[in-house]
C-alpha cells in the first residue's frame, strides 16, 4: 500500500523498560492505523491499571517485552517518587522564605525610611528651636539692658519689673548706679506694683554685688544649715559669712529662721555679716546694720515706710548700714 507523506505521522511509544528509560521506535502510518493506536491507548491503561502485573508492551512489529519485576519496579518507582518529593519540599520551603524574607523587608522599609526621616526632621527641628530659642533669648537680653540703661523711651513699671527680673536670671550685669536710677522713682511711690518693681531690683543689686571686687572679703567664720547655737560678730576686715538661710531680720524669740546672738536672745545688730544665696525677711521692726553686705539673695520686705528705707539702704550702697528707728 503506498504511503502519501502528508498523512502520515510518527508514533513514540513508552515501553516496559527501566523506570524512566524511553525507547522511540518510529514507522511510516497512515491516518487510520494512527487513529486505531491513539484509541486503543486509554483502554490498554486502564486494562493494566486493573491487572496485577505490568502489562507486556508490544512493538509496532509484534514482537513483546518480558515484564520486569513488579516490587522491583515499583520500589524504584517510589524511591524516585519521593525524591521528587523530596526536591518539591525543600524548593517550596526556601521559595517561601524567600518571599517571606521579600514581603518583610518590603514592609519594614517604609517604616525605617519613616523612621529616619522622622529623626533626620525632629533633631533639625530641634536644632533650629534652639538655634531660635538664643535668637530670641539674645533679643529679650539686649531689650532688658536698654529699659535698665534708660534707653528705652517712657519703660511702664512692669516693664522694669520684667527687665530686672530677666537680668537677674539670666546673670547680666548691669551697673549699679542705673540700678539706683530706675529704682529712684519707686521707692518715693506708694503705688504696690511700683513697690513690686522695686523689689525686682533690689534682688537685682544684690546679684550684681556677686560680680564686685568688694565681694572678695576676708571671712572668719561661717553659719548655715544646721549651725544651731553658733554665732560669731564680725569686726573690721573680720567678716562672718550666713549661707543659704531664710533669715528673719527682725525675729522675735520663739520663731523659725531668726538669729540668736546669745541664748534665748534673738540678734538685733548684724555687723560685718556677709548674706550669701540668703532669703532675706523684714517686716519693719527693729534691727541694726553695720556695714551688712548682700551677696546674691533675694528679697521678702514690707511695703512700709521702714521698708522702703531699708530697700533704699542697699540699693544705694554696697556696704549699707541701717537702722530705721535712728
Amino acid at each position: 500500500m503506498e504511503k502519501d507523506r502528508d498523512s502520515t505521522a510518527t508514533a513514540l511509544w513508552y515501553t516496559q523498560g527501566s523506570p524512566g528509560v524511553f525507547e522511540c521506535v518510529a514507522d511510516q502510518m497512515n491516518d487510520d492505523q494512527l487513529k486505531k493506536i491513539l484509541n486503543g491507548i486509554a483502554e490498554q491503561i486502564v486494562a493494566g491499571l486493573n491487572r496485577a502485573s505490568w502489562p507486556q508492551t508490544r512493538l509496532v512489529d509484534g514482537s513483546s517485552i518480558p515484564k520486569q519485576d513488579r516490587p522491583s519496579t515499583l520500589m524504584k518507582s517510589l524511591q524516585i517518587t519521593g525524591s521528587i518529593l523530596a526536591i518539591l519540599a525543600v524548593l517550596w520551603a526556601g521559595l517561601t522564605y524567600v518571599l517571606s524574607s521579600e514581603l518583610k523587608k518590603a514592609f519594614d522599609q517604609p517604616n525605617k525610611d519613616f523612621a529616619l526621616l522622622r529623626d533626620r526632621e525632629v533633631g533639625g527641628i530641634q536644632r533650629d528651636v534652639g538655634y531660635l530659642r538664643k535668637d530670641v533669648d539674645r533679643i529679650l537680653d539686649r531689650q532688658a539692658a536698654e529699659v535698665l540703661h534708660g534707653r528705652a523711651k517712657l519703660s511702664k513699671t512692669e516693664e522694669i519689673k520684667e527687665a530686672a527680673t530677666r537680668a537677674r536670671d539670666r546673670r547680666i550685669v548691669i551697673d549699679p548706679s542705673l540700678i539706683r536710677s530706675a529704682a529712684a522713682p519707686m521707692l518715693v511711690s506708694t503705688d504696690p506694683a511700683n513697690w513690686e518693681a522695686t523689689t525686682a531690683l533690689l534682688n537685682l543689686r544684690s546679684f550684681v554685688n556677686s560680680t564686685l571686687a568688694e565681694a572678695k572679703l576676708n571671712v572668719v567664720g561661717t553659719i548655715g544649715p544646721g549651725d544651731h547655737g553658733k554665732w560669731f560678730q564680725g569686726g573690721p576686715e573680720k567678716w562672718v559669712e550666713v549661707l543659704d538661710l531664710t533669715v528673719i531680720l527682725d525675729g522675735k524669740p520663739g520663731e523659725v529662721n531668726v538669729i540668736m546672738d546669745t541664748p534665748g536672745h534673738v540678734a538685733e545688730t548684724f555687723r560685718n555679716i556677709i548674706f550669701k544665696n540668703c532669703h532675706i525677711v523684714y517686716r519693719g521692726g527693729s534691727v541694726k546694720l553695720v556695714d551688712v553686705f548682700f551677696d546674691n539673695c533675694d528679697f521678702e520686705i514690707a511695703d512700709s515706710q521702714e521698708g522702703r528705707a531699708f530697700a533704699k539702704a542697699i540699693i544705694e550702697k554696697t556696704f549699707p548700714s541701717f537702722s530705721p528707728r535712728a
